[in-house]
Protein backbone atom coordinates (compact mmCIF):
# COMPACT_ATOMS: atom_id res chain seq x y z
CA UNK A 1 0.00 0.00 0.00
CA UNK A 2 1.18 3.35 -0.92
CA UNK A 3 0.96 6.29 1.51
CA UNK A 4 0.86 9.43 1.26
CA UNK A 5 1.60 12.33 3.69
CA UNK A 6 3.48 15.74 4.93
CA UNK A 7 6.49 13.58 5.81
CA UNK A 8 6.59 11.64 2.23
CA UNK A 9 6.33 14.69 0.16
CA UNK A 10 9.53 16.51 2.29
CA UNK A 11 11.20 13.17 2.00
CA UNK A 12 11.03 13.75 -2.24
CA UNK A 13 11.53 17.19 -1.76
CA UNK A 14 15.06 16.78 -0.06
CA UNK A 15 15.90 13.99 -2.01
CA UNK A 16 15.20 15.92 -5.09
CA UNK A 17 16.65 19.39 -3.93
CA UNK A 18 19.95 17.64 -3.17
CA UNK A 19 20.71 15.76 -6.62
CA UNK A 20 19.59 19.16 -8.59
CA UNK A 21 22.11 20.99 -6.16
CA UNK A 22 24.94 18.52 -7.09
CA UNK A 23 23.53 18.80 -10.46
CA UNK A 24 24.53 22.98 -10.22
CA UNK A 25 27.42 22.97 -8.88
CA UNK A 26 28.53 20.37 -11.90
CA UNK A 27 26.91 23.67 -14.01
CA UNK A 28 29.31 26.10 -12.29
CA UNK A 29 32.21 23.89 -13.32
CA UNK A 30 32.29 23.20 -17.26
CA UNK A 31 35.33 20.83 -16.82
CA UNK A 32 33.30 18.54 -14.58
CA UNK A 33 30.22 19.02 -16.45
CA UNK A 34 32.07 17.51 -19.60
CA UNK A 35 33.23 14.71 -17.37
CA UNK A 36 29.94 13.75 -16.10
CA UNK A 37 28.48 13.82 -20.15
CA UNK A 38 24.94 14.36 -21.62
CA UNK A 39 23.98 10.67 -20.86
CA UNK A 40 24.79 10.79 -17.32
CA UNK A 41 22.96 14.18 -16.62
CA UNK A 42 20.05 12.79 -18.72
CA UNK A 43 20.06 9.82 -16.05
CA UNK A 44 20.44 12.10 -13.14
CA UNK A 45 17.17 14.33 -14.43
CA UNK A 46 15.05 11.45 -14.51
CA UNK A 47 15.61 10.07 -11.33
CA UNK A 48 14.42 13.78 -9.64
CA UNK A 49 11.15 13.42 -12.31
CA UNK A 50 10.93 10.09 -10.78
CA UNK A 51 11.49 10.92 -7.50
CA UNK A 52 8.75 13.92 -7.70
CA UNK A 53 6.39 11.82 -9.39
CA UNK A 54 6.72 9.13 -6.63
CA UNK A 55 6.10 11.56 -3.34
CA UNK A 56 4.97 7.76 -1.54
CA UNK A 57 6.15 5.60 1.33
CA UNK A 58 6.62 1.97 0.22
CA UNK A 59 5.57 -0.72 2.03
CA UNK A 60 9.25 -1.76 2.46
CA UNK A 61 9.96 1.82 3.96
CA UNK A 62 11.30 2.18 7.38
CA UNK A 63 10.64 4.83 9.85
CA UNK A 64 13.17 7.03 11.09
CA UNK A 65 12.16 9.45 14.34
CA UNK A 66 13.43 12.76 14.05
CA UNK A 67 15.20 14.83 16.48
CA UNK A 68 12.58 16.37 19.32
CA UNK A 69 13.98 19.66 17.94
CA UNK A 70 12.16 19.16 14.35
CA UNK A 71 9.79 16.76 15.90
CA UNK A 72 8.00 20.48 17.55
CA UNK A 73 8.30 21.71 14.27
CA UNK A 74 5.99 19.14 11.84
CA UNK A 75 3.97 18.35 14.78
CA UNK A 76 3.29 22.48 14.98
CA UNK A 77 2.67 22.11 10.60
CA UNK A 78 0.10 18.82 11.20
CA UNK A 79 -1.48 19.79 14.42
CA UNK A 80 -5.38 21.02 13.61
CA UNK A 81 -6.05 24.32 15.06
CA UNK A 82 -10.07 24.11 14.41
CA UNK A 83 -12.40 21.52 12.43
CA UNK A 84 -15.34 22.25 9.46
CA UNK A 85 -17.04 19.13 11.09
CA UNK A 86 -15.19 16.13 9.87
CA UNK A 87 -12.85 18.49 8.03
CA UNK A 88 -9.61 19.24 10.24
CA UNK A 89 -7.58 22.35 9.59
CA UNK A 90 -4.03 22.63 10.02
CA UNK A 91 -1.10 24.37 8.37
CA UNK A 92 -0.49 21.03 6.22
CA UNK A 93 -4.18 21.12 5.29
CA UNK A 94 -3.79 25.11 4.31
CA UNK A 95 -0.67 24.70 2.64
CA UNK A 96 -2.50 21.46 0.16
CA UNK A 97 -5.01 23.86 -0.75
CA UNK A 98 -3.07 26.42 -1.82
CA UNK A 99 -0.77 23.96 -3.63
CA UNK A 100 -3.92 22.84 -5.65
CA UNK A 101 -4.52 26.47 -6.25
CA UNK A 102 -1.32 26.96 -7.51
CA UNK A 103 -1.55 24.04 -10.00
CA UNK A 104 -4.69 25.16 -11.42
CA UNK A 105 -3.72 28.31 -11.48
CA UNK A 106 -0.29 27.48 -13.57
CA UNK A 107 -2.24 25.39 -15.62
CA UNK A 108 -4.37 28.36 -16.44
CA UNK A 109 -1.53 30.74 -17.47
CA UNK A 110 0.24 28.14 -19.43
CA UNK A 111 -2.78 27.40 -21.70
CA UNK A 112 -3.24 30.79 -21.68
CA UNK A 113 -0.03 31.94 -22.83
CA UNK A 114 0.26 29.27 -25.79
CA UNK A 115 -2.90 30.14 -26.86
CA UNK A 116 -1.74 34.07 -27.14
CA UNK A 117 1.63 32.81 -28.42
CA UNK A 118 -0.19 31.32 -31.32
CA UNK A 119 -2.45 33.70 -32.15
CA UNK A 120 0.51 36.82 -32.04
CA UNK A 121 1.90 34.67 -34.60
CA UNK A 122 -0.40 34.25 -36.79
CA UNK A 123 -1.54 38.15 -36.95
CA UNK A 124 2.14 39.29 -36.78
CA UNK A 125 4.37 36.92 -38.43
CA UNK A 126 5.38 36.66 -42.23
CA UNK A 127 5.17 33.35 -43.77
CA UNK A 128 8.06 32.74 -45.95
CA UNK A 129 7.32 28.92 -45.65
CA UNK A 130 7.74 28.15 -49.60
CA UNK A 131 10.38 30.83 -50.40
CA UNK A 132 13.25 29.10 -52.28
CA UNK A 133 15.91 29.76 -49.70
CA UNK A 134 14.02 28.22 -46.76
CA UNK A 135 12.16 25.51 -48.58
CA UNK A 136 15.15 23.90 -50.48
CA UNK A 137 17.14 23.63 -47.21
CA UNK A 138 14.37 22.40 -44.90
CA UNK A 139 13.78 19.55 -47.42
CA UNK A 140 17.48 19.06 -47.46
CA UNK A 141 17.65 18.26 -43.73
CA UNK A 142 14.62 16.37 -43.64
CA UNK A 143 15.89 14.42 -46.19
CA UNK A 144 18.65 13.54 -44.17
CA UNK A 145 16.66 12.17 -41.48
CA UNK A 146 14.42 10.45 -43.43
CA UNK A 147 11.59 12.79 -42.59
CA UNK A 148 8.72 14.90 -43.70
CA UNK A 149 8.99 18.43 -43.69
CA UNK A 150 6.16 19.59 -41.11
CA UNK A 151 7.83 23.29 -40.74
CA UNK A 152 6.80 26.67 -41.39
CA UNK A 153 8.93 29.65 -41.56
CA UNK A 154 7.57 32.88 -40.03
CA UNK A 155 9.78 36.02 -39.60
CA UNK A 156 8.78 38.61 -37.13
CA UNK A 157 10.02 42.16 -36.56
CA UNK A 158 10.85 42.88 -33.10
CA UNK A 159 12.55 39.41 -32.71
CA UNK A 160 16.27 39.07 -32.58
CA UNK A 161 16.97 35.14 -32.00
CA UNK A 162 15.55 32.05 -33.83
CA UNK A 163 12.71 30.37 -31.77
CA UNK A 164 10.45 27.35 -32.45
CA UNK A 165 7.31 26.91 -31.20
CA UNK A 166 5.28 23.68 -31.86
CA UNK A 167 0.95 24.35 -32.09
CA UNK A 168 -0.17 21.44 -33.66
CA UNK A 169 2.95 21.95 -36.19
CA UNK A 170 6.14 22.99 -35.44
CA UNK A 171 6.61 26.88 -36.55
CA UNK A 172 10.26 28.39 -36.84
CA UNK A 173 10.78 31.98 -36.32
CA UNK A 174 13.72 33.95 -37.87
CA UNK A 175 14.15 37.79 -37.06
CA UNK A 176 12.81 39.74 -39.70
CA UNK A 177 16.43 42.03 -39.53
CA UNK A 178 18.85 39.68 -39.30
CA UNK A 179 20.41 38.66 -42.77
CA UNK A 180 21.97 35.22 -42.59
CA UNK A 181 24.81 33.47 -44.76
CA UNK A 182 24.21 30.27 -46.38
CA UNK A 183 25.78 28.31 -43.61
CA UNK A 184 24.43 30.57 -40.31
CA UNK A 185 21.02 29.65 -41.92
CA UNK A 186 21.72 25.97 -42.16
CA UNK A 187 22.49 25.82 -38.88
CA UNK A 188 19.75 27.59 -37.60
CA UNK A 189 17.42 25.53 -39.48
CA UNK A 190 18.85 22.35 -38.13
CA UNK A 191 19.51 23.14 -34.95
CA UNK A 192 15.75 23.75 -34.37
CA UNK A 193 14.40 20.84 -36.60
CA UNK A 194 16.50 18.38 -34.49
CA UNK A 195 14.48 20.01 -31.15
CA UNK A 196 11.26 18.34 -32.86
CA UNK A 197 13.06 14.97 -34.79
CA UNK A 198 14.58 14.67 -30.77
CA UNK A 199 10.79 14.99 -29.30
CA UNK A 200 11.83 17.79 -27.04
CA UNK A 201 8.48 19.03 -27.47
CA UNK A 202 7.11 16.12 -25.80
CA UNK A 203 10.03 15.80 -23.06
CA UNK A 204 9.68 19.28 -22.42
CA UNK A 205 5.96 19.29 -21.95
CA UNK A 206 6.41 16.31 -19.66
CA UNK A 207 8.83 18.14 -17.72
CA UNK A 208 6.69 21.42 -17.60
CA UNK A 209 3.67 19.60 -16.10
CA UNK A 210 5.97 18.16 -13.39
CA UNK A 211 7.01 21.80 -12.72
CA UNK A 212 3.71 23.22 -12.24
CA UNK A 213 2.53 20.32 -9.52
CA UNK A 214 5.82 21.15 -7.86
CA UNK A 215 5.45 25.01 -8.49
CA UNK A 216 6.59 25.49 -5.01
CA UNK A 217 9.70 23.74 -5.36
CA UNK A 218 12.47 26.04 -3.88
CA UNK A 219 15.40 24.68 -6.53
CA UNK A 220 12.92 24.83 -9.50
CA UNK A 221 14.29 27.63 -11.66
CA UNK A 222 17.37 25.94 -11.12
CA UNK A 223 16.73 22.34 -12.20
CA UNK A 224 14.47 24.41 -14.85
CA UNK A 225 18.02 26.02 -16.41
CA UNK A 226 20.14 22.44 -16.06
CA UNK A 227 16.89 20.86 -17.96
CA UNK A 228 17.09 23.37 -20.91
CA UNK A 229 20.73 23.68 -21.26
CA UNK A 230 20.70 19.61 -21.42
CA UNK A 231 18.38 19.88 -23.93
CA UNK A 232 20.56 22.26 -26.16
CA UNK A 233 24.09 20.00 -25.63
CA UNK A 234 21.88 17.14 -26.80
CA UNK A 235 20.97 19.03 -30.11
CA UNK A 236 24.73 20.44 -30.48
CA UNK A 237 25.79 17.03 -30.40
CA UNK A 238 23.78 15.90 -32.91
CA UNK A 239 24.78 18.43 -34.87
CA UNK A 240 28.80 18.52 -34.36
CA UNK A 241 29.06 15.19 -34.07
CA UNK A 242 32.77 15.86 -33.07
CA UNK A 243 33.83 16.88 -36.14
CA UNK A 244 36.79 20.21 -35.74
CA UNK A 245 35.59 21.78 -38.94
CA UNK A 246 31.43 21.49 -38.02
CA UNK A 247 31.88 22.62 -34.64
CA UNK A 248 33.80 25.44 -35.46
CA UNK A 249 31.80 27.11 -38.19
CA UNK A 250 28.32 26.17 -35.55
CA UNK A 251 30.07 27.72 -33.05
CA UNK A 252 30.74 30.48 -35.12
CA UNK A 253 27.19 30.83 -35.69
CA UNK A 254 26.36 31.07 -32.43
CA UNK A 255 28.48 34.15 -31.85
CA UNK A 256 27.12 35.86 -34.66
CA UNK A 257 23.42 35.28 -33.40
CA UNK A 258 24.90 36.39 -30.24
CA UNK A 259 26.29 39.93 -31.54
CA UNK A 260 23.32 40.72 -33.11
CA UNK A 261 21.31 39.43 -30.06
CA UNK A 262 23.43 42.58 -28.21
CA UNK A 263 23.64 45.09 -30.92
CA UNK A 264 19.45 44.51 -31.37
CA UNK A 265 18.43 43.96 -27.48
CA UNK A 266 16.01 46.60 -27.35
CA UNK A 267 13.88 44.92 -30.15
CA UNK A 268 13.32 41.40 -27.97
CA UNK A 269 9.81 40.41 -28.31
CA UNK A 270 8.88 39.76 -24.59
CA UNK A 271 5.75 37.61 -25.83
CA UNK A 272 8.15 34.92 -27.08
CA UNK A 273 10.31 34.94 -24.71
CA UNK A 274 7.91 34.08 -22.01
CA UNK A 275 5.77 31.52 -23.79
CA UNK A 276 8.14 30.10 -26.63
CA UNK A 277 9.60 26.89 -25.55
CA UNK A 278 13.06 26.11 -27.48
CA UNK A 279 15.56 29.30 -28.94
CA UNK A 280 19.14 29.42 -29.62
CA UNK A 281 19.98 29.75 -26.04
CA UNK A 282 22.90 32.20 -25.96
CA UNK A 283 22.88 34.04 -22.84
CA UNK A 284 26.71 34.54 -21.41
CA UNK A 285 26.59 31.57 -19.00
CA UNK A 286 24.85 29.01 -21.11
CA UNK A 287 26.74 29.77 -24.20
CA UNK A 288 30.15 29.42 -22.17
CA UNK A 289 29.13 25.58 -21.11
CA UNK A 290 27.88 24.81 -24.47
CA UNK A 291 31.31 25.92 -26.34
CA UNK A 292 33.01 24.07 -23.16
CA UNK A 293 31.62 21.05 -23.81
CA UNK A 294 31.94 20.95 -27.39
CA UNK A 295 35.39 21.65 -27.24
CA UNK A 296 36.55 19.20 -24.24
CA UNK A 297 39.05 16.80 -24.55
CA UNK A 298 39.60 14.82 -21.30
CA UNK A 299 41.24 11.13 -19.99
CA UNK A 300 38.94 8.50 -20.38
CA UNK A 301 39.92 6.63 -17.06
CA UNK A 302 39.53 9.76 -15.06
CA UNK A 303 36.46 10.50 -16.82
CA UNK A 304 35.09 6.52 -16.09
CA UNK A 305 36.23 7.18 -12.10
CA UNK A 306 33.96 10.76 -12.12
CA UNK A 307 31.42 9.40 -13.71
CA UNK A 308 30.78 6.07 -11.53
CA UNK A 309 31.26 7.76 -8.30
CA UNK A 310 28.72 10.55 -8.77
CA UNK A 311 26.05 7.97 -10.32
CA UNK A 312 26.51 5.91 -6.86
CA UNK A 313 27.05 8.83 -5.02
CA UNK A 314 23.35 10.16 -6.79
CA UNK A 315 21.66 6.87 -6.85
CA UNK A 316 22.44 5.77 -3.22
CA UNK A 317 20.82 9.41 -2.32
CA UNK A 318 17.23 8.42 -4.51
CA UNK A 319 17.72 4.91 -3.11
CA UNK A 320 17.90 6.13 0.74
CA UNK A 321 14.88 8.41 0.19
CA UNK A 322 12.50 5.51 -1.09
CA UNK A 323 13.69 3.08 1.96
CA UNK A 324 13.36 5.91 4.64
CA UNK A 325 10.89 8.40 5.94
CA UNK A 326 11.85 10.65 8.16
CA UNK A 327 8.64 11.24 11.04
CA UNK A 328 8.15 13.22 13.89
CA UNK A 329 8.49 11.76 17.32
CA UNK A 330 7.18 14.60 19.18
CA UNK A 331 4.98 14.04 21.99
CA UNK A 332 2.95 17.52 23.76
CA UNK A 333 4.34 18.57 27.11
CA UNK A 334 1.04 18.40 28.42
CA UNK A 335 1.20 14.62 27.93
CA UNK A 336 4.56 13.83 29.14
CA UNK A 337 3.83 15.55 32.38
CA UNK A 338 1.20 13.43 32.71
CA UNK A 339 2.33 9.99 31.42
CA UNK A 340 5.49 8.28 30.09
CA UNK A 341 4.20 6.34 27.70
CA UNK A 342 1.22 5.39 25.20
CA UNK A 343 -0.49 2.37 26.75
CA UNK A 344 -3.34 0.29 25.15
CA UNK A 345 -5.68 1.71 28.08
CA UNK A 346 -5.21 5.49 27.21
CA UNK A 347 -4.81 5.38 23.34
CA UNK A 348 -6.34 4.21 20.33
CA UNK A 349 -5.51 5.01 16.30
CA UNK A 350 -8.21 5.82 14.04
CA UNK A 351 -7.69 4.78 10.26
CA UNK A 352 -8.30 7.09 7.04
CA UNK A 353 -9.05 6.53 3.94
CA UNK A 354 -5.51 7.31 2.63
CA UNK A 355 -4.20 3.81 5.08
CA UNK A 356 -2.47 6.61 7.97
CA UNK A 357 -3.84 6.69 11.24
CA UNK A 358 -4.61 9.53 14.02
CA UNK A 359 -3.15 9.04 16.90
CA UNK A 360 -5.37 9.86 20.03
CA UNK A 361 -4.61 10.01 23.33
CA UNK A 362 -7.24 10.57 26.23
CA UNK A 363 -9.70 11.27 23.60
CA UNK A 364 -7.33 14.22 22.28
CA UNK A 365 -5.95 13.83 19.18
CA UNK A 366 -2.09 13.85 18.69
CA UNK A 367 -1.04 13.85 15.05
CA UNK A 368 -1.23 11.74 11.64
CA UNK A 369 0.70 8.55 11.54
CA UNK A 370 2.00 6.41 8.66
CA UNK A 371 3.50 3.61 10.81
CA UNK A 372 2.77 2.67 14.25
CA UNK A 373 6.05 0.55 15.15
CA UNK A 374 7.20 3.24 17.35
CA UNK A 375 4.09 2.60 19.42
CA UNK A 376 3.20 -0.48 21.84
CA UNK A 377 1.31 -3.29 21.03
CA UNK A 378 -2.02 -3.92 22.04
CA UNK A 379 -3.31 -0.21 20.91
CA UNK A 380 -6.38 -0.65 19.28
CA UNK A 381 -7.38 0.85 15.34
CA UNK A 382 -10.96 2.00 14.31
CA UNK A 383 -12.23 3.12 11.23
CA UNK A 384 -13.82 6.34 10.43
CA UNK A 385 -17.15 4.81 11.44
CA UNK A 386 -15.74 4.02 14.81
CA UNK A 387 -16.02 0.31 14.16
CA UNK A 388 -12.79 -1.83 15.59
CA UNK A 389 -10.58 -3.22 12.87
CA UNK A 390 -7.28 -4.29 14.63
CA UNK A 391 -5.07 -3.74 16.71
CA UNK A 392 -0.97 -3.01 16.87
Amino acid sequence: MLHYSFSTIFMAFMSSSVIIIIMYLFFLNGNTLSFIGKKLFTFFIGLVLLRLLLPYEFPFTKTIPLPDALSRIISAIRHPWFAFGNIKCSLWSVFQIIWMAGIVFHLFRCFRGHRQTRLYLLKYGRDCTKAPEYKALLDDICRRYHKPNPFRILKLANQNIPVIFYSRQPYIILPETMDFSPDDLYFVLHHEVLHYFHHHFIIQGFFGLISIVYWWLPVRCLFQKQFDLLLEICVDASITRGEPRVTENYMECLLNIKKFDFNHSSLRDNVLEKNSVFHLQIENYTLKKRFQLMMAESNRWRTALIRILTATFVVIIYLLSHLYVLESSHTPLTITQETNSFTPENTYFIQTEDSCYEVYFYNIFIETITDYAYYPNGIKIYNKKGEFINET
